[in-house]
């Protein structure tokens, strides 16, 4: 159970394991059954409490109960007795009441898994009507979401929301910081030499824009009507009932560059001809740059900074980090705070196996103790 906003709320965890590996016994250890930490995944149900029906004050006062403090006592729940002596109840006088939301969080990272997931008995409640799921949003991977066993057992949930939140590079186009985005392409235009352009408005031509592969056993077709793909700051409102369901009116747009440069020009109209000069600067003999810059190519060394923030993260700022991509002969994390692994991820999404591709030569982290 945990409470929230002063509701309570069920949380249940359902585990999940892959089919080729045994059920966990209390008798024996996970070296004895084959079973690793990271082979178990886990389902989330969260469940919301019912709302109690409306209170109807003339059908009480028939029952020969007068306003005051026994009406509050039967809207909390409470029986009275009346001024007639008789006992009257809550449900004499209150409408029906109205379930929570429900809400699923599944994860089910690869096909061995979902043999258990689609076999699990636990789950019929909310299948056959009985309890009724607003809300399941899915962690799984387009590996296992296409294929025609996990869109049938999708569709059990009836009329849910669907959102579709796996690890797709397409969720990662849209920047959430887009301040900080318009500014990366404002120095790629003065100086892109040394100013990298934002993956957000141009995409690398090592990007090849890889879709995933569609399988025999996959299916073609969106699955469910009411499937969405997830975006940054896509909402889903369970309460209050006037605002249910899917909110978009946050969710980031993609950012133009033609328009940001524009913008950029209307704001400093001397911005063209700084950025020829630097431009003219960086094209001369390498006889008149500044001995700081001799024999500096693009491909040579990049810094990123991960994280200009101090020692708490903000809206807007991630905490300090900085890389420095040495390319082929290694890369340097400076002063990484948390959230360096998710700036990674951000910055090279569009990578063909992510930022894995980076060789790290050295980890350098900043300790001070008080």
């Amino acid at each position: 159970m945990a409470i929230l906003c002063n509701e309570v709320v069920k949380i249940s965890a359902l585990l999940l394991r892959p089919s080729c590996c045994p059920p966990l016994n209390p008798s024996q250890n996970l070296d004895s059954t084959k079973i690793k930490p990271g082979d178990i995944s886990v389902i989330y149900v969260v469940e919301l409490h019912k709302r109690i029906g409306k209170f109807d004050p003339k059908k009480a006062m028939e029952l020969g109960v007068e306003r005051g403090t026994k009406f509050r006592d039967l809207q909390l729940g409470q029986a009275v007795r009346s001024d007639r002596n008789i006992m009257v109840y809550p449900k004499d006088v209150l409408g029906p009441s109205v379930a929570g939301p429900i809400v699923f969080l599944v994860d089910c990272p690869t096909l061995s898994h979902l043999h258990q997931l689609v076999s699990l008995q636990s789950l019929n409640s909310y299948f056959d009507g009985v309890k009724i799921v607003s809300c399941v949003i899915h962690l799984s991977p387009s590996s296992v979401t296409l294929t025609a066993e996990y869109q049938t057992w999708m569709r059990k949930f009836g009329g849910a929301q669907h959102i579709m939140a796996g690890h797709e590079k397409e969720n990662m186009e849209i920047p959430i910081l887009t301040t900080a985005t318009k500014m990366a392409a404002r120095l790629n235009y003065l100086c892109p030499n040394f100013f990298p352009s934002c993956g957000f408005l141009a995409r690398p031509d090592s990007y090849n824009g890889e879709q995933d592969i569609i399988t025999s056993n996959m299916v073609s077709d969106p699955g469910p009507s009411k499937s969405v793909a997830a975006e940054n700051l896509l909402k889903f409102h369970l309460r209050p009932r006037s605002l249910f369901g899917l909110d978009n009116s946050t969710v980031p747009k993609l950012l133009s560059h033609a328009k940001v440069i524009d913008d950029l020009r209307l704001e400093i109209p001397e911005i063209a001809e700084s950025a020829i000069e630097v431009s003219n600067l960086w094209n001369k003999s390498e006889s008149n740059l500044p001995s700081c810059m001799e024999n500096i190519t693009r491909e040579e060394m990049e810094i990123v900074f991960l994280g200009t923030g101090s020692s708490q993260p903000s809206k807007h700022r991630n905490v300090s980090s900085i890389l420095i991509n040495l390319f082929s002969k290694g890369s340097l994390l400076i002063d990484c705070g948390e959230g360096t692994l998710g700036q990674l991820r951000r910055r090279y999404w569009y990578l063909t196996n992510g930022f894995s591709t980076l060789y790290y030569s050295f980890i350098f982290v900043d300790v001070f103790i008080l």
